[in-house]
């Protein structure tokens, strides 16, 4: 609820709960979420148990796209 994703390719897995949303280069994935802010990354993989999102930027030899999250902080007054 209050989550939005956009991407070009989006794959689920039945067995395991899980949806695997891509994009492109020029458009990659994103997930915005009215509370905690907006993600993109090379791969986001939403957990359908418990509702989390994990964000990827691909492979581990540094030669992936950034992360980036937006993230709402409630201020204190």
């Amino acid at each position: 609820t209050g989550r939005r994703a956009t991407g070009d390719r989006l794959l689920y897995t039945a067995a395991d709960g899980v949806f695997v949303l891509t994009g492109t280069e020029a458009q990659p994935p994103r997930v915005m979420d009215a509370v905690r802010g907006t993600a993109t990354g090379r791969e986001l993989r939403f957990r359908q148990q418990d509702e989390s999102v994990v964000i990827s930027n691909g492979d581990a030899s540094g030669g992936g796209q950034r992360v980036r999250t937006e993230t709402r902080v409630k201020r204190e007054r």
